[in-house]
């Protein structure tokens, strides 16, 4: 039964992949989007999906018995997320930042967007960092409760974060056609 749940993601991740690039490909604006740009979003793309296919596979096994800690599920949820996790904080803020610079060669633009990317993860650290002091000394939160609410505070950004970004897109497709 396990090396029939393993078979059966593999099948799906490949499925997906294949989709997600003929989508992407097909949807792309060849004029004014280079086709490295295309691969990225495909990977990003790929990326989301690919969780929502792995999750129930891996609740199936696991409410199954059949678990077993190691094999196919454990090396597909770790490599989607570390993948996910380069690519949201590091790679496409980075990319959409140069993309949007007003410099005249890719190096000045990667240079723009990295200084942006720096001072923006330095501003939110150092409020992050305030805001946190701020709870545990006026006795709102013990050390032990701070992990508990930077989980909660990081699980509720990333939902409005979601969310806003779908909205973007969404009116942007319709407004491209």
């Amino acid at each position: 039964m396990e090396q029939s749940v393993q078979t059966l993601a593999l099948f799906e991740t490949a499925v997906l992949g294949l989709l997600t690039t003929v989508l992407t490909w097909w949807y792309r604006s060849a004029e004014l989007t280079p086709t490295w740009i295309c691969v990225i979003v495909g990977f990003a793309w790929f990326l989301g999906f690919s969780s929502i296919l792995l999750l129930p596979l891996d609740l199936a096994q696991a409410n199954t018995g059949l678990y077993s800690g190691s094999g196919v599920m454990l090396n597909l949820w770790l490599s989607v997320f570390w993948s996910t996790f380069l690519m949201a904080w590091l790679i496409l803020p980075v990319i959409y930042e140069a993309w949007y610079a007003g410099e005249y060669t890719w190096k000045g633009r990667l240079k723009a967007s990295l200084r942006a990317n720096a001072r923006f993860y330095l501003m939110t650290g150092c409020l992050g960092a305030i805001f946190c002091a701020y709870l545990m000394y006026n006795n709102s939160l013990s050390p032990s409760a701070l992990r508990d609410f930077l989980l909660v505070f990081g699980n509720t950004y990333g939902l409005l974060l979601v969310i806003a970004l779908l909205g973007n897109g969404l009116v942007e497709v319709c407004s491209m056609r």
